[in-house]
């Protein structure tokens, strides 16, 4: 799913590479550096875009933590209050569009 974002924010959206900033969370304090290699991998940006990464475990898992997330919680994060808005009105049209099916299936039936 990283790599579909990425891809999607690079082809469809247009996002130059300098604007991407990446922030992980991780449970394994020893595999910082090599998760943090795997993420740069996907994403296909430098270590220098990563924010400083977390290592935490929630205070309500620390008891039955069986199946952790082996590379963590990777938020992509692209500060461009014009996509953001680009990106809200897409959505919109897209209820818009959905609201309109959903009442043309409703009096076709």
């Amino acid at each position: 799913m990283i790599a579909l974002m990425m891809r999607w924010f690079r082809e469809i959206c247009k996002v130059k590479e300098e604007r991407f900033r990446l922030k992980l969370q991780l449970h394994d304090r020893e595999a910082v550096k090599r998760i943090e290699k795997f993420w740069s991998e996907v994403t296909q940006l430098p270590l220098s875009q990563f924010t400083k990464t977390t290592v935490e475990i929630s205070k309500s898992s620390k008891m039955t933590r069986r199946n952790t997330l082996h590379y963590g919680i990777l938020q992509i994060r692209v500060s461009d209050i014009k996509l953001f808005t680009k990106i809200r009105g897409w959505i919109r049209g897209l209820e818009a569009l959905s609201s309109s099916l959903v009442q043309d299936v409703r009096f076709s039936i």
